[in-house]
């Protein structure tokens, strides 16, 4: 079920093809992914895939079995050493083993050697600085070194480190309800609840991604009911676990809460307020709490650990993205003063965790229209900001006119997709379609890969609703199917009746896009109704394309069109076809040039329509 995605070349590729990407032995790879979203099991997994065994013969490129050792290390042991050799030694060996460090130093420098670090977003400030050593090529330059985070947590600068950027994508919607199946077939549970949720809302990244839909399984199967948030589907883990502790325990479900579940909150909030994943005694003996109770509750895991002849307790978490739900608890029961104050200084949270914020306060009207005008003026809906809106909106069942009326009014005149995760789409689909007071439009613009992919068509179908929708661009950016094309069309319904798409642009098409056969040559090679009023062609070099285009445009009401740097030489028959389009009496906006034509055409034909208009 592994799909990954190579950002430079904006197409998905083969788990085998991971390390062959950079084109040397020495590199540095990024592989990012939502939280949940299997980065963790996928490093696992090329750690145990380098231990079983070899694909021989098989391997044609650069793969796991082709490293002479895998160093597998999660970011937290690089926690207050001096030295890679000290983690290595600290971590992975026992104890009583004797190695050369000589030998250690020769392995940790072989081009041949893989470190696998995982969780690289997990560990902050002084902690940080080994690790960001090992990333930047300052220690264990020759090895190849693939770190795992999630998305946006790099900047610019600490970006250019790595060769190569990969993204982990979710399951896909086959996937989802192939593996919702295969657990009511494996366990016997009854999940028609959740398959029938997922049926009705096929892009819900909330079951796309797979720590979530493993537990959304659990759950279903325990309590019958399934969660359409993120931020649901943690509190149902939340009372479920506090109901089978108070059986444990032997007392009341309110007691768990006050005296076990509300300390923990506080602490979980501080630990990452600190940057820590980690949980000493200490931390719960300043709140006066016992430790070894709240672990029996299910969130923490207790460890001990010898450090010569001292025993040291630590108590992690079973997920961060769990530490992240326990600490935005904490929030949800501040105070509303408290709260207003914390909530202006979220521009340094991490988009998870305050999507766990604004869903907790989904039924406190006046603190989620405070967090969402917050929100707006510190990160709008800037893609450089990591789309924070798009993540808030995903946890509320129902939007509230409050918070729509601000959304509508503040909305960007331009939205841009390319591969952003699911969440996005399925925000964006809900900000698009909301109505306000005063009505802003806007344009959509997809960079369309190598097909087209089912977040892409699920946003293109949401938008046929839109009423606000001004434009939308279909911009290719490796894309050279002809067949891609027609279906985006066709699942915005151009120019139908039932569709407000009736404004787009087709931009960057090359040459190599399939050719339109004569017998096919007709309105319908592109799927556009009779409602058209805008059409626009940029940066084309298809002549088929452009030719379709034309056809395409032909009887209907156009009030807008353009044609911008057609690199294809035109024909006789497409410059008839322009003229007939420039006949149109009821065009207002026309933009033509620069167009590439060998001078044979009667050009004084253009400009004499062009002045009729």
């Amino acid at each position: 079920y592994y799909r990954v995605f190579y950002c430079r070349r904006s197409r998905e590729i083969n788990l085998s093809d991971l390390f062959g990407s950079t084109g040397s032995h020495s590199s540095r790879i990024l592989l990012e992914g939502e939280p949940g979203g299997g980065k963790s099991t996928l490093v696992q997994k090329l750690a145990y895939e380098w231990s079983t065994g070899s694909c021989g013969e098989l391997c044609g490129a650069r793969c796991i079995h082709s490293f002479r050792a895998v160093i597998h290390l999660h970011s937290s042991a690089f926690c207050g050493q001096e030295s890679f050799i000290a983690v290595v030694q600290d971590v992975l060996l026992p104890k009583d083993m004797k190695v050369d460090k000589s030998e250690l130093q020769r392995l940790v420098q072989d081009e041949n050697t893989l470190i696998l670090v995982d969780a690289y977003d997990e560990i902050l400030g002084k902690d940080q600085n080994l690790l960001l050593d090992l990333v930047q090529g300052k220690i264990c330059r020759k090895t190849t070194v693939l770190a795992t985070s999630r998305p946006s947590y790099f900047d610019t600068d600490l970006l250019k480190c790595f060769d190569a950027t990969f993204q982990v994508m979710g399951y896909n919607t086959q996937q989802v309800q192939q593996y919702v199946e295969r657990y009511a077939e494996h366990t016997g549970a009854q999940l028609q609840p959740l398959l029938d949720k997922i049926k009705m809302n096929e892009v819900m990244d909330v079951w796309h991604n797979p720590l979530n839909l493993f537990i959304s399984c659990l759950l279903t199967s325990e309590t019958h009911q399934a969660a359409d948030t993120r931020t649901g589907l943690y509190q149902q883990i939340l009372e479920f676990s506090e109901t089978k502790a108070a059986e444990r325990m032997k007392v009341s479900c309110k007691e768990v809460e006050v005296c076990y579940l509300r300390p923990l909150f506080k602490v979980s909030f501080k630990s990452l307020d600190k940057g820590r994943t980690v949980l000493v005694e200490i931390d719960f003996q300043r709140l006066k709490c016992d430790a070894e109770k709240i672990s029996q509750v299910g969130f923490i895991t207790k460890q001990v650990v010898l450090d010569g002849i001292r025993r040291k307790v630590h108590y992690t978490f079973c997920h961060f993205t769990l530490l992240e739900f326990l600490a935005a608890k904490h929030v949800q029961l501040m105070s509303s003063k408290v709260r207003k104050r914390w909530l202006h200084s979220i521009s340094n949270r991490s988009s998870s965790f305050l999507a766990f914020v604004y869903g907790l306060l989904a039924k406190d009207l006046a603190s989620l229209v405070q967090m969402t005008a917050i929100a707006i003026k510190q990160s709008g809906f800037a893609r450089s900001n990591g789309d924070l809106m798009m993540y808030l909106i995903c946890e509320l069942s129902h939007v509230p006119d409050e918070v729509a009326e601000l959304l509508v009014k503040n909305r960007s005149s331009l939205f841009e997709c390319f591969n952003e995760p699911y969440t996005f789409y399925q925000g964006l689909a809900t900000i698009c379609n909301l109505r306000g007071l005063q009505p802003k439009s806007f344009t959509v613009k997809f960079w369309l890969g190598k097909n087209v992919t089912e977040k892409q068509k699920y946003l293109m179908q949401q938008l046929v609703h839109c009423r606000d929708v001004h434009s939308v661009t279909l911009m290719s950016v490796i894309c050279e199917d002809f067949v891609c094309l027609k279906e985006c069309l066709s699942c915005l319904r151009a120019g139908q009746e039932n569709s407000y798409v009736r404004d787009v642009a087709i931009q960057n098409w090359p040459d190599e896009c399939g050719e339109v056969s004569e017998a096919t040559e007709g309105h319908e090679d592109f799927p556009i109704g009779p409602l058209m009023e805008g059409m626009r062609l940029n940066l084309c070099e298809s002549k088929d394309i452009l030719r379709t285009f034309l056809k395409a445009a032909l009887g209907k009401p156009l009030l807008t069109f353009s044609l911008r740097h057609v690199h294809c030489m035109f024909d006789c028959k497409s410059f008839d076809l322009l003229i007939e389009v420039l006949e149109n009496s009821l065009l207002q906006k026309v933009f033509i040039g620069p167009i590439n034509c060998d001078g044979s055409f009667c050009i004084d034909r253009l400009f004499f329509r062009l002045a009729s208009l």
